[in-house]
């Protein structure tokens, strides 16, 4: 049975006698630096991005002036390869031009994914073909080799290879995927040191979930260096959990589940992955975010050195436009392969007009049409400024299109609410080119909401620092980075 590490006690002591029952003030803020733990060996990253009206070097910088000493490349196989042979370089040699130029020298993790959450994102010619095929695991090494190449400046902390890799593998696809790991890794020990930690990263769900999926995954981590998981401190309907017990508890799950099976029983947990959305539709706030980045340096303190690794996901938070786009699926396709041909074109000369008893409350609307080939790029925004401030069927708001050759349906997304209901995505997926919004539900609200509000700064122009990001410097500076 795995048991609590003894540098627990002073957080449990704290928590239980209510000193941080309030998520406006996280424990130790006071007098961080008499309760900390240094640094040490412990690896500090945040996956960074600019935001409004920021370059990536600003962004950067202002990730390094909180401590953060190390940035996330992602690349997906089918980016990097998307037919045979035909490699693509622009993104790698710009990142190692980036990243191995001061003052945005910092080291990286590096996402190498032939599987990307649900998608299995693989060369055009490798679709069908076994993960344990001798040709899927040449072409791999090919392509890291490749990688290799093109990054001679970037200095590696640690290499994944795919992410959230359950979310695609069925219990009996796991055996396959092992055979294509141990030998992913041993290609990469090759080509960045033996002592470069490479794994393959799953989501806590899976990781702790007693069950098929959970044996399967304990199974692949057997010659894994590290177990990489994702962690997001939130409930399966997307509520926040609370932001001390809630990361609290599912750290002990997460070890216990890692001690549980001999083929990784003491293995080094890193959370790949590492967020907390603060949108109050979720139960959640700024505050609580801060709460979540404070608790979660506390219990890295206390299992060090079982934690390693902490990657905070994401710098920014995401428009509100992006977040309905991952939420409906992207434009220009939303599968996990590129469309056969092209979406169809976006709609056009959208209009919204105010029907019964109106107002002088601004709404505002877009369409996607979708075709064999996925989504099209989103219609222009049309808004009518007369609207009522509760949508009713007598106080609604008609929003008409063209119709789009080749268009099946089309996606009607509210883009922003002048009252009631204040939500805003996806409204309704119709055939017609014409839709009433009487006070219409998004399907989508939550998911969006948890999406957009990921990040530790605003998406503003300027970018603001939210609470999460100045505790995150003020808890990384006290541990000496």
């Amino acid at each position: 049975m795995t048991s609590l590490p003894r540098s627990w006690l002073p957080l449990l002591m704290t928590l239980a006698c209510g000193c941080t029952t309030d998520p406006a003030a996280p424990a130790g803020t006071d007098s961080l630096a008499a309760a900390v733990t240094p640094r040490g060996a412990r690896l500090l990253a945040m996956d960074m991005g600019a935001g409004p009206g920021e370059t990536r070097a600003q962004a950067v910088a202002k990730a390094r002036a909180a401590g953060i000493t190390t940035a996330v490349l992602n690349y997906d196989w089918s980016e990097l390869e998307p037919t045979p042979f035909a490699y693509q370089n622009t993104r790698l040699l710009a990142d190692n031009i980036f990243y191995s130029t001061s003052p945005h020298d910092v080291s990286v993790v590096l996402n190498l994914r032939p599987v990307a959450g649900p998608c299995r994102v693989v060369p055009s010619d490798l679709v069908g073909t076994a993960w344990s095929d001798p040709v899927m695991i040449t072409r791999f090494s090919y392509l890291l080799l490749w990688i290799h190449g093109h990054l001679p400046g970037v200095t590696v902390k640690l290499v994944s290879v795919g992410t959230e890799v359950d979310s695609h593998l069925a219990p009996a696809d796991y055996a396959a995927y092992k055979v294509f790991f141990d030998a992913a890794r041993a290609n990469v020990k090759n080509l960045w040191g033996s002592q470069t930690p490479v794994g393959t990263t799953a989501t806590w769900d899976t990781l702790t979930t007693p069950g098929p999926k959970q044996t399967a995954l304990l199974d692949l981590n057997e010659h894994a260096d590290h177990v990489f998981t994702t962690y997001y401190a939130m409930n399966l309907d997307l509520t926040a959990k609370d932001p001390f017990w809630g990361p609290i508890n599912d750290t002990y799950a997460a070890v216990a589940a890692v001690d549980s099976s001999s083929k990784t029983a003491g293995k080094v947990i890193d959370f790949i992955e590492t967020g907390y959305a603060s949108a109050p539709a979720l139960g959640s706030s700024e505050a609580h975010q801060q709460a979540f980045v404070s608790a979660m340096f506390g219990i890295w303190d206390a299992w060090m050195p079982r934690l390693g690794a902490l990657v905070f996901t994401w710098q920014n938070d995401l428009s509100e436009q992006s977040a309905e786009l991952v939420a409906i699926g992207g434009w220009g396709g939303g599968g996990c392969q590129a469309p056969a041909g092209a979406p169809p074109a976006a709609p056009a000369t959208t209009t919204v007009t105010a029907r019964g008893a109106t107002g002088a409350r601004t709404w505002s609307y877009y369409v996607v049409a979708v075709g064999p080939n996925g989504n099209s790029l989103p219609g222009s925004t049309a808004a009518t400024a007369s609207g009522a401030a509760a949508l009713s069927a007598a106080s609604y708001n008609r929003i008409t299109w063209s119709a789009v050759p080749g268009a099946t349906s089309y996606k009607v997304m509210r883009l922003a609410s002048g009252g009631a209901p204040a939500t805003t995505g996806l409204l309704a997926t119709t055939a017609a080119t014409t839709l009433d919004d009487t006070g219409l539900a998004s399907s989508t609200f939550l998911f969006q909401e948890y999406i957009r509000t990921l990040g530790y700064r605003t998406h503003a122009q300027p970018v603001v620092d939210k609470a999460g990001f100045v505790q995150l410097g003020l808890e990384a500076h006290a541990r000496g980075w």
